[in-house]
């Protein structure tokens, strides 16, 4: 097998070919760094997301609730029902009813039943 001799200038030679390598060697070592950060960043990503979905799907078995989430529920309206004036009893004014017939009849808004228009 013959050794192929190449034109000068293609590949450097001596002091120049020392450079050379040098350059390529940083070059290399750059970017395997450079790999090597992206997948350690990813490893931890991908480690940081498996923890995610174990967390949503083990959390909600650990909560323990001190009072009762109903008891709680059942309190507030109790109170809140407690609170409210009585609206049912003696709100309206007393009125005779009309008597007669009316043309056109009116539907109350606040009790929800049709009274003639001369009355509402």
């Amino acid at each position: 097998m013959a050794v192929e001799k190449r034109p000068n200038g293609a590949f450097p030679q001596d002091e120049a070919y020392t450079g050379f390598v040098r350059k390529r060697r940083r070059v290399g070592t750059f970017f395997r760094t450079l790999f090597l950060l992206a997948t350690v960043l990813g490893i931890v990503i991908l480690a940081l997301l498996v923890l995610d979905v174990a967390n949503d799907a083990f959390g909600y078995v650990a909560v323990q609730n001190r009072i009762d989430p109903e008891t709680l529920i059942d309190r507030y309206y109790k109170t809140q029902m407690l609170a409210m004036p009585r609206t049912l009893t003696g709100a309206a004014k007393k009125r005779k009813p009309v008597s007669g017939s009316c043309s056109r009849w009116q539907r109350c808004s606040t009790m929800g039943i049709w009274l003639p228009s001369k009355v509402v």
